[in-house]
């Protein structure tokens, strides 16, 4: 009877308990999501984007009509655990960065022709889905041209799956979209169950 009435408790305990740390996170008590930010400043000038094909057209061979596009396929923001704890200061990172800074960063610092936001699918919330779509619609809406863009801004995400041995393990896949409507995109990211879900996911982030 005994043992009974102390695993009772021990699951009221751990009930109460549970409620508890999920009102806590329904209040924002333990601290509110991180925002994805807003895209900084307006496009690219039409004359530095043609000036910028311009020489990558008279570096090509003659004869060689094929354009060449630089960009990046790979992006993690704060929004991915791994890039979250390494860019903070007690790390000696500069400080964590959203979305947005992502955005900012591919136009006027890398100034590459497209790029792709790839956060780990096993840290991305339905909420941080929904805004990172919102932040990279907002990216791509700062060009002001359909026809020549300065920039091209992709969805995506990063499904990794980790194995005991070479044969179960497929490593990292970055998974990206061609457009940026709900109907053209994944309506949440896809994680692979296993280590890499309970380390991404489990951990404060």
């Amino acid at each position: 009877m005994r043992v009974i009435i102390v695993i009772l408790i021990l699951l009221a305990a751990g009930f109460l308990g549970y409620r508890a740390y999920d009102n806590a996170v329904q209040t924002g008590a333990l601290g509110k999501e991180r925002e994805a930010g807003v895209p900084s400043g307006p496009a690219t000038p039409a004359p530095v984007v043609l000036a910028r094909q311009a020489s990558i057209k008279d570096a090509s061979p003659e004869g060689v009509n094929k354009q060449i596009l630089f960009g990046d396929l790979h992006v993690h923001t704060t929004y991915s655990t791994d890039a979250f704890l390494w860019a903070l200061p007690i790390n000696q990172g500069k400080g964590v960065h959203p979305v947005a800074d992502a955005c900012d960063f591919a136009r006027y610092c890398s100034a590459i022709d497209f790029w792709s936001i790839t956060d780990h699918a096993e840290a991305l919330t339905p909420i941080r889905w929904e805004r990172t779509k919102e932040a990279i619609r907002q990216c791509q809406a700062r060009s002001d041209s359909e026809e020549n863009p300065d920039l091209i801004s992709l969805l995506g995400f990063e499904w990794t799956q980790v194995g005991a041995i070479p044969d179960e393990h497929f490593g990292h896949k970055n998974v990206i979209f061609q457009g940026l409507a709900d109907k053209d995109v994944a309506a949440r990211p896809i994680a692979a169950v296993g280590a890499a879900l309970d380390a991404l996911r489990n951990n404060v982030n």
